[in-house]
Parts: structure tokens; sequence; C-alpha cells
């Protein structure tokens, strides 16, 4: 079966750099990174000729000779770039030293102290979302805006339990995904679980991030944390979280089992679990992401009478994940990202049959 990988173009001016962003990026199975010392000095006719998917760039700060040019060219071109740490950086990013990168005009990220490989999986998770961007958004921003929480948002968990629940994967592309997912919820909003592929050390400041822009209270999830209303808990990066039924209570069981679908957390792993479990009324949607981790979890949810939503093409930075699910006749609708908030609550509070017709219709 052929693998069509993403073509990147490393464009860096010191050797060793150019040399470790190749390394990371041609890790990945889905990447294909090419660079030389000559390729940074090029016309854009000679971009043209290599047709990269995505291009890396050193800050604005490089002394790289044609930096300006080869900038405009990108423009022109309408090739994503993704802007990468200048080279003295990469020796505090080896040691764990806290690092980030200045504001750049295309896809902006930060780098704090990272654990061993998660600054690896974070090079490559912003080169698939350029990917995914190209030829129709100009720029991506994968940070969460500052918006005020609503001023009666709860200050602790209701601690209501619920055999009403909404359940959501993403992957690249999910971080602002999400977040103009649980915009859209009351602060009573059913218990609601997440899976966004992250690596560990970066859920528990996504949890917050959304807890802070969002009306409803956002965790990273714990293991034994009780399902209650109110409440959504994030999957915690590098571990697995399943729902489990304890006695009349249910709660998420968080492991370090073997990766699924090649990631841990897995939406597949939550998605099962949940559909395991007799009794529940529950709402999912799969959104954006890269591969179809989360497409036979959504059909297994279907099949056992949840209610489920893939995200449509149009609004996905990258439409692998839905696409999958689709594929399965597992989405009883797809719906642009800005319905999906108001859809999954609106499901909750309805009965349903199989002849349901989407809203925006």
């Amino acid at each position: 079966m052929l693998h069509i990988r993403i073509r990147t173009l490393v464009v860096e001016d010191v050797p060793r750099v150019r040399a470790a962003i190749k390394r990371i990026l041609n890790s990945d199975t889905d990447i294909e990174a090419v660079g030389s010392p000559s390729e940074y000095l090029v016309e854009e006719q000679r971009i043209a000729r290599i047709a990269p998917d995505v291009v890396t760039l050193p800050t604005a700060a490089s002394s790289m000779e044609n930096y300006a040019a080869i900038r405009e060219s990108l423009q022109r071109l309408s090739i994503p770039v993704v802007i990468m740490p200048t080279a003295p950086d990469w020796e505090g990013i080896a040691t764990g030293a806290n690092r980030s990168v200045p504001g750049a005009p295309y896809l902006r990220f930060s780098l704090p102290p990272y654990p061993a490989g998660s600054f690896e999986a974070i090079v490559i998770d912003k080169v698939k979302t350029a990917a995914g961007a190209k030829g129709r958004l100009r720029m991506v921003d994968t940070s969460i805006p500052s918006v005020p929480p609503p001023a009666d948002k709860p200050v602790a968990p209701p601690g209501v339990p619920s055999r009403v629940l909404i359940a959501i994967g993403a992957s690249t592309g999910g971080t602002q995904a999400i977040a103009d997912v649980l915009r859209a919820f009351p602060r009573d909003c059913p218990p609601t679980l997440i899976v966004q592929h992250m690596p560990a050390g970066f859920t528990a400041s996504f949890a917050r991030s959304l807890d802070k822009s969002t009306g409803i209270i956002v965790k990273e999830a714990e293991d034994g944390d009780e399902v209650v209303r109110g409440r959504a808990l994030i999957a915690p990066g590098g571990f697995h979280m399943r729902a489990v039924k304890e006695g009349g209570t249910l709660r998420v069981s968080i492991t370090s089992d073997d990766a699924v679908n090649r990631h841990r957390p897995s939406v597949d792993v939550l998605f099962n679990s949940l559909a395991a479990i007799p009794g529940l009324k529950i709402s999912a949607a799969l959104l954006t992401g890269m591969g179809a981790d989360g497409a036979i979890g959504l059909n297994r949810l279907h099949a056992s009478g949840a209610r489920t939503i893939a995200q449509d093409e149009n609004s996905c930075v990258v439409f692998g994940m839905p696409r999958e699910a689709i594929k399965l006749n597992a989405a009883d609708i797809v719906l642009p990202l800005d319905h999906i908030g108001a859809e999954l609550i609106a499901m909750t509070n309805r009965g349903w049959d199989r002849s349901y017709a989407s809203v925006t219709e």
C-alpha cells in the first residue's frame, strides 16, 4: 500500500542543528525530511523543484544570508512554515533548560523544559499540523487564546454522578478544536472525558489553560478520579485513560500499557472502554487529527447506541481521524467545528433515533 509522507525541507545554516532536526523528523514514518547546505541558498524556482509540503526555518534572529528572500519565496508559493529555535537554544533543550521560540508569523510554539523524547514529539506534531494546513490556512497557531471564564463558574466540581456523559478524541490541531468545543458547554455540562494526543508533561498545562478559558472545570485526570457533572478530565500525556465502573460509581483508570495505534494516550482505548459499560448514555465526537486512532472506538460506541459526531473536512487541520470514522459509518452526523460543542450538549438533552438530521440543515 502506498504510504504518502510529508516532505519537509529543513532550512538551517548550522550543520549540527540541521542534522538534529532531520533526525527528529525522519524518526516519524509519516515525514521525509530533506535539507543540505546548498538548499538554504535557494531561489524560488529551486524551492518549487524540491516541492516540500512544509519548510522549517530558524527564528527571525537568524543571520542566514538569504533568510528574508527565502521567507518571501515561501509566502509566494504558499508553503506552510514551522519556525524552529535558534542554534544556541538546542544546547539548552538537550539539558532540559527553559527555552522559548520568539513570536513568528507562521506556526508558534513554546519550548518549556522537556522530559526525554517529548521535544521531539512536539516538533513532529507541529510539522504535521502545518502540513494539514497546506493550501487552506495561511497561518497556523496552536496556542489557546486567553478568554476570561464566566463569572459564575463553579470553584469546585459539583460532585454529581451522571449516567450521561460526553467523550472527545483529537490529535493534530486538537488543542484549539477542543478549546472551541468546550467553550460551548454550560457550567453544569455532562461529565466529559477527553483524549488529546500529547506527550507527557504537557497535558497538565493544557488542562489548566482550558480551565481558565472555558466555563467548566477542566483538569488532568488522575487514577481513580470520579466522573462527575460540570467537569472535563484530560487523559495525561504518556498514559491511557479508561472509564471503569466501581459499584454504582464511574471513575477513570490511568495506565501505562503499551501504545495503541502508536499513541499513548489513545482515543480508541477510551472509546472502547466506554462502549463496554452498559447503561451509559454517551455523546462522542472525533475531531481533527492525523491517522486513524479513535475511528474503531467511535464505531464501537455507535454500535452500542451512543450518539456520534465526526468533524468535517473543511474545519479540520488534518482530516485523517474523522475521515476514517466516516469510512466506517461510525458517525451519525458530520459537523463543522463551530457546531460540535452545542450539538454534543443538545444530544444529551433530547431523545434519539437513527433518522436524526443535523441541526445545521
